[in-house]
């Protein structure tokens, strides 16, 4: 089975590689059958197929201007779609592309979970993604 994780990365200690690590390989030792997959792992493909060295997330900053986040954004994307299932990481309703991957995960019927295995509700995932529309166009919450 392959699993896609989706979480906060922008804005975290070294793009909260370690978190993603640690839930991958939970679901890893749980079946080594398991592919899991992250979001920083297709990102890196890009980075070094772009600059011929692995992204190092102490070293390498990447923010919303610029255009390299769409290319990994785009792979990103690839990578959810060949997955069977979503594992959410906590603090997903806060992460503008993990917003995204799961509502691109819903529209795919792909089902999405939490940290704790419990099913996302497509409405939570709704919920999240307007809430942040309203925040945004600065409605009061």
């Amino acid at each position: 089975m392959r699993i896609y994780i989706a979480g906060p990365m922008t804005g975290r200690e070294d793009y909260n590689v370690a978190e993603f690590e640690r839930v991958a390989q939970e679901w890893r030792d749980a079946d080594p059958a398991h592919r899991v997959i992250t979001p920083f792992a297709s990102s890196s493909r890009v980075f070094l197929e772009k600059y011929g060295v692995p992204f190092d997330p102490e070293e390498h900053r990447i923010e919303y201007k610029d255009f390299m986040l769409r290319e990994f954004f785009a792979e990103d994307i690839r990578s959810l779609l060949s997955c069977h299932m979503v594992i959410a990481l906590n603090g997903w309703e806060q992460s503008r592309g993990a917003r995204i991957e799961l509502q691109v995960a819903q529209l795919f019927g792909l089902q999405a979970y939490d940290e704790n295995e419990a099913i996302i509700d497509p409405a939570h995932v709704h919920a999240a993604v307007m809430g942040a529309y309203e925040l945004a166009a600065g409605a009061p919450s």
